[in-house]
């Protein structure tokens, strides 16, 4: 009598029964996002029914990063291989540092303590990239919250509604209204494109040295040098800081005033509070000609805050996750960068011996209106 064997195979759930195609460049919680739309279902879930997901932390960003075993179920499911989906995450980035991809990360409202929450699930946009779409998506590169300027175009990222000025978010999870990153979703208005907004090069220049920092771990600028790709985003987090957290509104103003006379602009029409680009341009004139010029000379004076200051002023804008015991190693400033900082501040001080007081003297000095226009008193 024959004998028979019974095989278990592993259990294999069924894949969606719609598709969504990936588009090139596209973030992996845009892709989702689209895929619940086509499915008629909220993101949460499609996340929690399909893929195994219960994180729903508003804070979450667990799409931007997702463990090995979460995009073999997506791949499951989908029918998308892993190694397609991984290359929409920043797998291939540089681990996060200091809270870094976190939206607006050097915009001067950053700087200040907000809630988390507050900060999540914004995203910036092209508005020429949106208009050329047929099917509107988000890129990856725009999840990454100092990102300003479009690499295609070379136009400032948009942030904000050009017609309520609400921030761009792509809304509750929970929601099962279709995903339109073409259309602001607190007043419905279009996204607009605004061929005459042209990104300035050296915000331009300088977002890309950031970005190939940040997937190859190290940077090379003039005068600088090799550097690390945590040692270059330490130095500019302590610049940064020191502007909005370690000087008073008058010497902020006097600082604008540097920043506008040496690039020959008006500083009215600069915003390094909400700009993502005017922010990134900004940084750029502060290492310039490193370590001689204007720029690094403001820069030096905000070393030197730092350095003398008793209190961590730069890192009160890291939420209680970065700064506690879980996250210290991702937010900490070593003494080994300390050290590489040290190096760059004495090569600013020896560039400028006798500038230095000159300028300090600028920073601290209220302006006043002498013939019809706005002088430093010494």
């Amino acid at each position: 009598m024959p004998s028979f064997r019974v095989v278990r195979r592993p259990y294999r759930p069924p894949q969606l029964p719609f598709y969504v195609e990936p588009l090139p460049d596209e973030a992996l919680l845009s892709w989702l996002l689209r895929l619940a739309s086509r499915l008629r279902v909220s993101l949460y879930a499609l996340a929690h029914s399909s893929f195994g997901i219960t994180d729903r932390r508003p804070n979450s960003r667990w799409w931007l990063r997702p463990h090995p075993w979460l995009l073999a179920q997506i791949s499951e499911r989908t029918g998308d291989p892993v190694r397609r989906l991984r290359a929409m995450t920043f797998d291939h980035y540089q681990p996060v540092y200091r809270d870094e991809e976190a939206t607006d990360r050097f915009c001067g409202h950053h700087f200040h303590l907000k809630p988390p929450i507050q900060r999540a699930f914004r995203f910036a946009v092209c508005s020429a990239c949106i208009e050329e779409d047929e099917r509107p998506y988000l890129r990856t590169t725009w999840f990454i919250g100092w990102m300003g300027v479009c690499v295609t175009h070379q136009m400032p990222l948009l942030t904000h509604c050009q017609h309520c000025h609400q921030s761009f978010r792509t809304g509750s999870f929970s929601s099962q209204a279709p995903f339109s990153p073409d259309r602001c979703r607190a007043c419905s208005s279009p996204i607009r494109s605004n061929t005459d907004l042209q990104a300035d090069s050296s915000a331009f220049v300088l977002q890309q040295t950031l970005l190939a920092a940040k997937t190859n771990g190290y940077a090379q600028l003039s005068g600088i040098g090799h550097i690390l790709w945590r040692d270059l985003f330490a130095l500019i987090d302590i610049l940064m800081g020191a502007l909005w957290n370690s000087t008073t509104r008058d010497e902020r103003t006097n600082s604008m005033w540097l920043y506008a006379k040496a690039l020959g602009d008006d500083p009215g029409g600069r915003d390094l509070y909400c700009s993502r680009h005017d922010s990134l341009r900004f940084i750029a004139w502060l290492l310039d000609g490193w370590p001689y010029g204007v720029g690094p000379q403001v820069a030096q004076e905000m070393l030197r805050r730092w350095f003398r200051s008793k209190r961590d002023f730069v890192s009160s804008h890291l939420s209680t996750e970065w700064v506690g015991k879980s996250g210290a190693h991702n937010c900490a400033i070593s003494a080994e960068q300390r050290a590489r900082i040290l190096e760059l501040y004495r090569d600013l001080l020896r560039a400028n011996p006798g500038k230095t007081t000159a300028v300090r003297k600028a920073i601290q000095t209220r302006m006043v209106w002498v013939a019809g226009r706005y002088e430093f008193q010494f």
